[in-house]
């Protein structure tokens, strides 16, 4: 036999063994994701279950790391951005195709099988008078839920502790909502001065974003929010607090623009449907983001549903992009993309005070620099498609420069997508920086 030969039979002999392992650890790695499942919604058990969840738990996280590869080929798993992607796709399991919430709607594709992802787009829009924010993002293959600013305000307030006069009122709002005649009434006091809780209503779209994404397969890296009037503003909070959930966000008709960082927002595809250029909220909108060439506008009386579709079609997120920029307001927390656990120092009150954070990685020089004003700390997710772990290389903050290597881990891999519930957020390492003081 010849030399040519004997290596193709090798080749095929490691290419067979492979896709054994490839089998075995993504069943591993899924019943180990569905068993932590179980040990989570255990914890508000009696002590003997959780500890039994526990322990089944920790029992298959060992199966998965018998499982994987040893020495240098499992290293070559690690740093191989595309496997990891591939053995990640369906460590989740879903279960049947429903969705529980008052007041949300959900529309799931004909052919939706939960073993596939698909994207998903949310809506958010007043419950009257919808015709007036133009045609609908209409993508047959998706999962449409549909809801209003009210309503994720109440999904909050549900699981909140209230005051005997916060329950009735309460009460009275959710009866205003089923009532055809006082629909608008309803909504009038849901959106009234001291009762429409902006960051309440923030942390419902984000409790009902992780609702759908737990119960159908969500493509992650295709998730929109399509939100009109009011919930433009909501909208415009969660992706400024958190930009990397998101591949974009549709804006219709948006009123004044939140206090939140809207710099944030480049890199998320955000397409502006305007009534009126001079209209205040979508002029600074249109200023703030102009550079960006994800950003997108159009005239809302005028556009067309072609215009959204393509527009919605080139939507993705991309989560290891090599440049993270960041600002940071006075009492919030803000993350994005590989950049997290940001420690911001004293703020004052002005916007050009606000505590930033810029990050870049660049792979082919082994160099991550970083610009922080007013930021104490922060953690950097790595992976071999931001910079070359099998390299050292350079970390540059403020002009202080370190040298370091970092090894990969296995362990860190799959506690971060667990815990995020999002099989495309990998990585293989982290840095915990403290800002070096200056002078």
């Amino acid at each position: 036999m010849s030399l040519a030969a004997r290596l193709a039979g090798c080749a095929l002999v490691l290419l067979a063994q492979d896709g054994g392992d490839e089998a075995r650890v993504r069943s591993t790695l899924r019943a180990w994701a569905e068993a932590e499942r179980a040990a989570a919604r255990a914890a508000f058990a009696e002590p003997a279950t959780e500890a039994r969840a526990r322990a089944v738990a920790e029992r298959r996280r060992i199966e998965l790391f018998r499982a994987w590869p040893r020495g240098a080929r499992g290293e070559a798993w690690l740093r191989d951005i595309g496997r990891l992607r591939a053995l990640f796709a369906g460590c989740f399991a879903y279960g049947a195709p429903e969705l529980d919430l008052p007041g949300v709607r959900v529309a799931v594709p004909e052919r939706y099988d939960p073993e596939h992802a698909v994207p998903a787009i949310i809506e958010v829009w007043p419950r009257t008078g919808a015709a007036r924010f133009g045609p609908r993002l209409s993508d047959a293959n998706a999962l449409v839920v549909t809801t209003s600013p009210a309503r994720l305000q109440a999904m909050v307030r549900r699981y909140q502790p209230r005051t005997a006069g916060e329950a009735f009122l309460a009460l009275l709002v959710q009866v205003a909502m089923r009532t055809p005649a006082a629909a608008l009434a309803g909504q009038l006091w849901a959106t009234g001065p001291g009762a429409a809780d902006e960051e309440a209503m923030q942390r419902g779209l984000f409790f009902l974003i992780g609702e759908v994404q737990r119960r159908f397969h969500v493509d992650r890296d295709r998730l929109i929010v399509d939100a009109a009037g009011a919930g433009c503003r909501i909208a415009l909070r969660a992706g400024a607090v958190a930009p990397d959930r998101f591949a974009g966000l549709v804006l219709r008709a948006p009123q004044a623009l939140p206090d939140v960082p809207v710099e944030n927002l480049v890199g998320v595809g955000v397409l502006l449907l305007r009534r009126d250029r001079d209209e205040p909220g979508a002029r600074a909108l249109a200023q703030a983001l102009a550079a960006d060439s994800s950003f997108a506008e159009h005239d809302l009386a005028a556009v067309e549903p072609r215009e959204l579709r393509r527009w919605q079609a080139q939507r993705r997120r991309e989560l290891f992009r090599p440049r993270v920029s960041l600002v940071i307001p006075r009492d919030r927390l803000i993350d994005g993309w590989w950049v997290s656990e940001v420690g911001a120092g004293a703020l004052d009150d002005e916007l050009d005070d606000h505590a930033r954070l810029v990050v870049s990685a660049d792979r082919e020089a082994a160099r991550i620099t970083v610009f922080a004003h007013r930021v104490e700390s922060f953690e950097l997710l790595l992976n071999d498609a931001l910079i070359d772990l099998d390299r050292p290389f350079t970390l540059d903050v403020n002009g202080v420069e370190v040298v370091m290597r970092r090894s990969r881990s296995l362990a860190l891999l799959c506690d971060l997508a667990l815990a995020r519930f999002d099989p495309g957020f990998l990585f293989t390492t982290s840095i915990t920086v403290t800002v070096p003081r200056q002078g």
